[in-house]
């Protein structure tokens, strides 16, 4: 907070210059940069880490000894207020939270068994009446596997962590986020395979202090009628469309000093252009590295258009954790570099380090009162050797403002962030803004370019830098400037690659391409603190090159371990090395490794149910859906085995799920695919398993594999049919995509021949005569074909092909949902597909009937029940099945009985056939 002597005798100075232009040391040049529009597209959005409590499906709330409490009793905010009330009128920060003592130990929690997979400790911290808080953890230091969540209980959507280790920073210390409500839950994962110790008296960790939040201006500004938000006199920021961009560079921060507290601030450009985001403010609102660790910056907390919606401070996008570049109390300014990640939209002012003569019409961007962004307009009236003063003509600043820009009009370029002052509403006179002017030599460096690495100029594959097995730490990777490695792997070695980071600062992804300019041939794109790919060269020694890219932010810092290691099962040969992998593609060999892994009869295939030659895999599920790992392409007789767990198997018979062969290409022979595998299986986001791979009797050699977290249904592809028989089958076509060929001869409709939001089925055929396939009954709009083989590559390849049938035989497919009946002709024995969809790609869930009637020889037509006479116990049959679909009263095999199977028995009265 800014001493009051100190802001005054600043004050002091500005009068006595006042009408004087005060330039001190001259500048050998004036540098300046104009505003930067965000160039990145909004990525699409990775899971999230959630509670270990939401993953397993534990109502904690559904009995009261579940969660540990430690609570503390509401504030008096009617003091508090009045101590804000009699604060100096020159003092621009705004306190909205007060520090409050409290002792929360591991003995306050409760430890719930979670078999087989470790212990679950939770405890709920409470301040009564609270806005939102901030727990500050202490001491932590969490065993290896172990993680720590945070949320709030009455509003879960925001969570904080995973925290591991020794936390954010890695020293046991740091301030969690803001999280909105009284009622803060807190959950600590231990898992089975950690060295636990639950003695009495063992911390992990401690919390010793809280934030309670007891301001909210938005809130507060429509309680009772009163208006407590910022004063009525402010001007909307958002009914200026002209100052839209220095709107969005602009934004509030909360941090954590003896209370929490509330400034505002602008981000700058660099002369690169090169959107680091650094962030400009006051140095009287936070200027240490404690301060900069808590802060967190609120972005985009203004009214939806002019006169529209006022966002909470909750809803609006936040970044965490801030690096001071350079502080100084002089012309007052601290400039911060932003850790966490930023949203996409935003907007990097530019500024001006010359001088600004008196008369300049100005422009401030701020949160007055920690309310939605207001904008005042004024000009400079005068400047001391550190400061400038702006005199108001339309609306002041207020606590809360500090460290908000000023920008002349002509350029909307930068040249002072708000000291102090004595205006407000009622009082629109002055205020006092450290001059950018003396600022800018003290951090030029750094608007330069913004800071790198030592590895630059890699921005491309041209210009790779040469890497070998190693440790290369500090790198940075920006969304305007990749990372390109180049790195040798000879025949049959492996290169594990391994980046950590913290994801919250910037999601980093990674990229092997086997050339400059060739093929990526593995990558790992997860949503974690760590990328990890391995990939194994099957051909000559070559360079490959890896790309490390930004999936969002603008800036992240990151390691990187490099380690090409020969082949023969090095490395993961062994269930208690396996390589660490995510969603992606790898190579692999087994060429030379032993077998450690147990028999699975799951895996059984010609009298052998060993898996030889294993090497292992340690993959943490990034969705809670269904996994598939396929090795097709791979050059040997593979299998694969899946264990839900981090402890290696020591039976056998525990794989959650195995296979020995698969059909890649969908043609219903696994020998010309190579007798390759592929296994799917449900997982758990956030939950450890262990992948398996080796070969049948002995085989060794090289491969793929591709790992896969695949939400939609696991049938969306041709090549992916699930096999099915005869009778009543369940199926969901929701979120499946489009594989299958236009079918405009047999399923035309309304100009619709496609049949949309495809899934697959392979039937073996149970007879020789007709295969029926009917969703009468499901609750949507659907298609059915069937295909004869091999998946469909050139349109009308159906056999069979239906989009509405008329189920209830009353001429009205409406009333029956406009479902589908296909037939085809079939023969015993001979595999087919069905094809599963929608008009225009409809989707939902429902049932499908699947079922095979004799076929009548075509020497013998009106011959219901196949004795070779066609006679009355036929039409008892035809008769007896009168309306329905048959199927044998159908000896027309149109779908259905009626008077053209009467017509068809009767026409052949009397006939016996050879």
């Amino acid at each position: 907070m800014r001493k009051r002597g100190f802001c005054r005798s600043a004050v002091g100075a500005v009068v006595l210059a006042a009408g004087t232009l005060v330039t001190g040391a001259a500048h050998a040049q004036v540098a300046e940069t104009f505003g930067l529009a965000d160039h990145r597209i909004a990525a699409p959005e990775k899971i999230e880490s959630r509670p270990w409590s939401e993953r397993l499906g534990l109502d904690l709330d559904a009995e009261r000894d579940f969660v540990g409490q430690v609570m503390l009793p509401p504030v008096d905010v009617d003091r508090l207020r009045q101590e804000d009330a009699e604060r100096d009128p020159w003092d621009k920060v705004l306190r909205w939270g007060v520090g409050r003592d409290i002792q929360v130990h591991m003995t306050d929690g409760r430890w719930h068994d979670l078999p087989g997979i470790g212990r679950l400790w939770v405890v709920d911290v409470i301040a009564a009446e609270a806005l939102a808080m901030r727990v500050q953890f202490s001491d932590m230091n969490l065993p290896e596997g172990a993680t720590l969540h945070a949320y709030s209980v009455a509003d879960n959507r925001k969570v904080a962590g995973p925290y591991g280790g020794t936390g954010l920073f890695e020293n046991g210390e740091f301030w969690g986020p803001t999280l909105y409500g009284d009622q803060t839950r807190i959950e600590l994962f231990v898992p089975q395979q950690a060295d636990m110790q639950f003695a009495a008296g063992n911390e992990f960790f401690r919390i010793g202090r809280i934030q309670h939040m007891y301001r909210d201006p938005v809130q507060e500004a429509f309680q009772d009628g009163e208006d407590r938000g910022a004063g009525p006199c402010h001007n909307d920021a958002s009914c200026y469309p002209a100052w839209a961009d220095v709107v969005s560079a602009s934004a509030g921060v909360g941090w954590v000093g003896t209370n929490s507290l509330w400034c505002s601030g602008t981000m700058l450009n660099c002369t690169a252009n090169d959107q680091t985001p650094y962030w400009l403010t006051a140095n009287h609102c936070l200027s240490s590295a404690g301060d900069a660790n808590s802060a967190e910056i609120y972005w985009l907390y203004q009214r939806n258009g002019c006169g529209g919606s006022i966002p909470s401070v909750a809803s609006v996008p936040q970044s965490a954790v801030c690096q001071v570049m350079g502080t100084g109390s002089a012309s007052d300014y601290t400039l911060l570099m932003i850790r966490g990640e930023i949203p996409t939209g935003l907007f990097w002012a530019g500024w001006y380090s010359g001088t600004v003569s008196n008369g300049t019409n100005t422009t401030c961007v701020h949160h007055p009162d920690g309310d939605y962004k207001r904008i005042s307009f004024g000009t400079k009236s005068s400047n001391s050797t550190n400061y400038v003063r702006i005199n108001w003509y339309d609306g002041p600043t207020e606590p809360g403002s500090s460290g908000s820009g000023i920008f002349r009009d002509s350029t909307q370029q930068l040249y002072g962030q708000l000291c102090c002052g004595i205006s407000a509403c009622g009082s629109e006179t002055w205020d006092d803004y450290g001059y950018f002017f003396r600022t800018y030599p003290n951090i030029s460096s750094f608007l330069a370019g913004g800071s790198d690495d030592n590895q630059e100029q890699n921005d491309s594959c041209a210009s790779a830098v040469t890497v070998s097995s190693s440790t290369y730490n500090n790198l940075v990777v920006k969304s305007v400037d990749e990372d390109w490695y180049r790195v040798n792997i000879p025949f049959g070695n492996t290169l594990d690659l391994d980046l950590t980071f913290i994801d919250a600062y910037g999601d980093i992804d990674v990229e092997l391409y086997d050339g400059c300019g060739g093929s990526v041939v593995g990558s790992a794109t997860s949503g974690t603190n760590n990328e990890t790919l391995s990939y194994t060269n099957i051909g000559p020694a070559a360079d490959f090159f890896v790309r490390v890219f930004l999936a969002s932010d603008t800036r992240a810092e990151y390691s990187m371990t490099v380690d090409v290691v020969g082949g023969g099962g090095a490395g993961n040969d062994n269930c208690a090395n396996a390589t660490p992998i995510t969603d992606g593609m790898y190579t692999f060999s087994n060429v030379g490794a032993t077998t450690d892994g147990p028999s699975e009869m799951r895996c059984d295939g010609a009298g052998s149910a060993t898996i030889t030659g294993d090497i292992w895999y340690l993959y943490e599920a990034t969705c809670s859906a269904d996994v598939v790992i396929d090795l097709c392409g791979s050059s040997f007789d593979t299998r694969v085995a899946v264990y839900a767990s981090l402890a290696c198997p020591t039976g056998p018979n525990g794989a959650l799920a195995c296979n020995d062969d698969f059909d890649c290409n969908g043609n219903g022979d696994v020998a010309d695919d190579g007798y390759v595998s592929r296994v799917a299986f449900s997982v758990t986001a956030g939950f450890d398993y262990l992948i398996r791979v080796g070969g049948y009797n002995g085989d060794e050699g090289v491969g793929q594999m591709t790992v896969t977290c695949f939400t939609g249904p696991l049938n969306d592809n041709c090549a992916d049919a699930i096999a099915i028989g005869d009778g009543l089958h369940a199926f969901d076509n929701i979120d499946a995509t489009t594989d299958g060929p236009d079918e405009p001869s047999l399923c035309s409709n309304s100009g619709d021949t496609q049949v949309q939001s495809d899934i697959w089925y392979r039937y073996t055929a149970s007879c020789d005569g007709t295969l029926t396939v009917s969703t009468c009954g499901t609750p949507y709009d659907s298609k059915i074909a069937i295909y004869d083989g091999s998946c469909p590559s050139s349109p009308d390849s159906a056999i069979g092909c239906n989009d509405d049938f008329d189920c209830n035989d009353n001429g009205d497919v409406a009333d029956d949902g406009y479902v589908a009946q296909a037939t085809a002709t079939v023969v015993s024995g001979n595999d087919y597909l069905v094809r599963i969809g929608g008009y225009e790609g409809a989707q939902g869930a429902g049932a499908m009937v699947v079922f095979c009637t004799p076929g009548v020889p075509m020497n013998c037509p009106g011959d219901a029940n196949g004795d070779d006479m066609v006679d009355f116990d036929d039409l008892n049959v035809v008769l007896g099945q009168w309306g329905t679909i048959g199927p044998e009263g159908d000896v027309d095999d149109d779908g259905d009985v009626d008077f053209d199977d009467l017509n068809l028995v009767l026409g052949n009265w009397g006939t016996t056939c050879p």
